[in-house]
Formats: structure tokens, sequence, C-alpha cells
């Protein structure tokens, strides 16, 4: 079987969003698409404790992310932020 080559990571806020983004970035050195979510409090948590701004909008997030990160731009980075992580969370539910 063969593994993913791509997945969704969401970011909620915890204490632990430094291992999360660490993650992130391992996932992107192993050549897997990773499609970001993100919460308010995930955005919060991310500005007091790492100093990193995750704007509301997706596009200026992924581009804070890639910088913070020191990458250059990375195509396998797809973030769509907290409204659509409201959706997800709701479209589950069906």
């Amino acid at each position: 079987m063969m593994p993913p080559r791509s997945l969704t990571l969401a970011l909620t806020g915890a204490s632990g969003l430094p291992y999360g983004l660490r993650l992130l970035d391992c996932l992107l050195d192993h050549d897997l698409e990773v499609r970001l979510l993100y919460s308010q409090a995930a955005q919060i948590v991310a500005q007091q404790e790492l100093g990193l701004r995750l704007a509301s909008r997706p596009d200026e997030a992924r581009t804070a992310l890639l910088a913070w990160m020191q990458r250059p731009d990375d195509v396998r980075l797809r973030v769509f932020g907290r409204l659509a992580l409201k959706m997800r969370i709701v479209l589950s539910n069906f």
C-alpha cells in the first residue's frame, strides 16, 4: 500500500503549536502536499508564542508561514484558514 502523498493538518491553537509547525515543515521536507487549516485560537497562540502573524486571509497566512519557515514559495502548501475549518467541521457532521 502506497503512503498518502497529501494530507490535511489543522492547527487549533493549543500550546503545542510550535510542534504543529515543525510537523508541517517535516511533511513538506518529505514532499507531501499539505492542506493547512487554522483556527482563530491558533492565530492568537502563533502571535503570542512565536511572533508569527497568521492573517485571516489564507494567502497572507501562507506567505507568512513560508517566510517564517525560511522556505521559498512552496507549491505543496495550501492554506485554507479558519473559515474553511468551520465549514469542514459543519460538513463532516452531515
